[in-house]
C-alpha cells in the first residue's frame, strides 16, 4: 500500500457525470458504516485493520475526518 500522496500521474479514477450523483450512494454508504460501528465493542475498535500501523478506531477516525470533503 502506497501511504504518500499522489499527485502526479494519470488520474486514478474518474467519476463520469455529475459529481452529485454521487452524493445519495456515498451518504447511504456512511449511514451504513456508522450503524456498523456502532455496535463495536471495545476489543473491535482496537483491533488492527488492513493498513498495519492503523486500529479500526483509527480508519474511522480518518473516514469521518474526510467526510466534510465530500458534503
Amino acid at each position: 500500500m502506497i501511504l504518500s500522496p499522489r499527485y502526479s500521474g494519470p488520474t486514478v479514477v474518474t467519476i463520469e457525470g455529475d459529481p452529485g450523483d454521487v452524493a445519495v450512494p456515498l451518504v447511504r454508504q456512511r449511514l451504513r458504516l456508522a450503524e456498523l460501528a456502532a455496535t463495536f465493542t471495545e476489543a473491535e475498535w482496537s483491533a488492527p485493520s488492513r493498513c498495519s500501523q492503523w486500529s479500526v478506531r483509527d480508519v474511522i477516525a480518518h473516514i469521518a475526518g474526510i467526510n466534510p470533503l465530500y458534503v
